[in-house]
């Protein structure tokens, strides 16, 4: 949407939304989604009773994934100089971030032990909890 924000104008939803409207009704709708995300991830973060597993950053870093990849790789109807900059950049800014998410894996407990001094940030598996005989969880044999 962004790179072909020029472009959408010439788009036209037959009899239903003339040329001006297509991209007003496009970006309100994506904005009240993530207005929605975003919304619903505090409210259960900090007001809700139950309690919830579901991973907010995971989604969030998804969500940033795709903006970037999605930059880089979906069809750009006209292409100018400047956005074939902003593209080769946000591809750029994506493998900085996968590459540091690979090095957290491999030395996030030696960082983590240097920064604060005690603990781990990856903690080691309970084997007490697994049966030695199948190697299942004691507590989840019915399944």
């Amino acid at each position: 949407m962004a790179l072909n924000w020029q472009e959408d104008s010439a788009v036209k939803i037959r009899k239903v939304i003339f040329k001006p409207l297509t991209r007003i009704v496009r970006l309100v709708f994506i904005i009240t989604l993530t207005l929605h995300d975003v919304a619903f991830a505090i409210y259960v973060r900090y007001f809700s009773e139950s309690e919830n597993n579901t991973g907010f950053m995971g989604h969030f870093c998804g969500a940033l994934a795709g903006l970037l990849v999605g930059i880089f790789v979906l069809d750009n109807r006209r292409v100018q100089s400047w956005e074939t900059w902003v593209q080769w950049i946000s591809f750029g800014i994506f493998l900085l971030l996968v590459g540091f998410a690979i090095l957290w894996n491999v030395f996030g407990d030696e960082w983590y032990k240097e920064w604060y001094g005690v603990g781990r940030f990856f903690p080691r598996p309970d084997y007490q909890l697994y049966d030695d005989k199948s190697g299942n969880c004691k507590h989840y044999e019915y399944l």
